[in-house]
């Protein structure tokens, strides 16, 4: 419960109110790469608790939504070529992240509720 609380003050509202810019998208990154260590110390530490990996996963989700956002609208108006490719990459290697969280979370969601309902 604890893990909940912390991601929604510190991470959740952050990326709310984050409008990714060229100049900040490492900063969002780092935010990514938090979510990330959080979720490795609960499978490290042995906490099954599905619906604080849920939360993390829908976390992790919209902010890569937002990257997302931001890079197509980056690869329609850039003129290079070669910057338009590494984004097409980088824009191809976030949908698969974004349909891996998403279907992580839905998973540790339901085993949530399964768990709550019995």
């Amino acid at each position: 419960m604890l893990f909940q609380i912390f991601i929604k003050d510190h991470f959740d509202e952050k990326i709310n109110n984050l409008k990714i810019t060229y100049s900040n998208i490492n900063y969002s990154e780092k935010m990514a790469n938090n979510v990330k260590s959080i979720l490795d110390v609960l499978e490290k530490v042995g906490i099954k608790n599905r619906a604080t990996q849920s939360m993390c996963y829908e976390t992790l989700y919209k902010l890569r939504k937002k990257q997302l956002h931001f890079l197509v609208g980056f690869i329609f108006f850039e003129k290079s070529e070669k910057k338009k490719q590494r984004t097409q990459k980088l824009i191809d290697q976030i949908t698969e992240e974004m349909v891996d969280y998403s279907e992580k979370s839905l998973k540790n969601a339901v085993k949530f509720i399964k768990k709550t309902s019995k």
